[in-house]
């Protein structure tokens, strides 16, 4: 039976996190601008959480210690940002929807560009995080010569991250220039999780064609979250196929040696 390690849990706990965010979120929209935010800060907190508990994590855990205070940094001022930009951009515009998607930063009136500035700053700082986690999760699944129950949560972890990291690109792209992902018909997205949607549909190389990049910079950005997410799959795979036969090999001449050791001391 495959032990549960806490390193295990970790990814697991991280896993749910981001399955909560790609599928649950979306369904809990209430098209209302300070509940939307609020609740969508509230999901990336638990991710902020549950990714500082994964990287502090004996196994996956920086050695560096300037490493491990710039994700202290990074992590703190992703949340006071994110929830600062959720209420005061509703407190600065009653009943009006200031949408990183529909407006550009030079056409915001003067005194609320800050809260532009202030969602991208907390952009930023989940895209940091989450290149982080990318790359500390990837070094742990390609050390050791097993495959275990952690290296399986950490492989789907990843997968989700890439579509999670994509979508927050995508929507700084969008806070920087609106209308760089439109509808087919020429609408303008008009929420996270219709970016998040077009993500993770790139990154599985569906192409619905429902939401299309009309940039050069989405066009660029869809065509390599595609590579990246079918050059994932096939290098895991790869590698988890070469963990397994090799530890199928192990085993095997593991018990033939035990055996020959058992007839000669009969």
């Amino acid at each position: 039976m495959t032990k549960i390690t806490v390193k295990s849990k970790s990814y697991l706990y991280l896993l749910t996190v981001l399955i909560a965010i790609a599928m649950v979120m979306p369904l809990l929209e209430l098209r209302h601008s300070l509940f939307d935010n609020l609740i969508s800060v509230g999901f990336f907190l638990f991710f902020l959480i549950t990714a500082v508990n994964t990287l502090t994590t004996r196994g996956i855990a920086p050695k560096s210690h300037f490493v491990t205070w710039l994700i202290r940094i990074t992590v703190g001022l992703s949340f006071i940002t994110g929830i600062s930009h959720a209420i005061l951009q509703y407190l600065s515009e009653p009943g009006k929807d200031i949408s990183a998607a529909t407006e550009l930063i030079s056409q915001l009136p003067n005194g609320l560009w800050w809260l532009q500035t202030m969602h991208f700053i907390s952009l930023i700082g989940y895209c940091t995080t989450i290149i982080i986690l990318i790359i500390f999760i990837i070094k742990d699944l390609f050390s050791g010569e097993r495959v275990t129950l952690d290296k399986i949560f950490g492989a789907i972890t990843i997968y989700f991250l890439l579509g999670i990291l994509w979508t927050i690109i995508f929507t700084m792209v969008e806070l920087l220039k609106p209308g760089s992902l439109v509808w087919a018909g020429g609408e303008y997205l008009t929420s996270y999780s219709q970016v998040q949607y077009f993500s993770y549909t790139t990154l599985c190389t569906l192409g619905y064609g429902d939401i299309i990049p009309a940039t050069k910079l989405t066009m660029v950005l869809s065509n390599l979250e595609a590579i990246v997410g079918a050059l994932y799959l096939a290098i895991l795979v790869a590698r988890l196929v070469g963990l397994y036969t090799g530890q199928a090999s192990r085993d095997n001449f593991n018990a033939a040696l035990r055996k020959i050791k058992n007839q000669d001391k009969e």
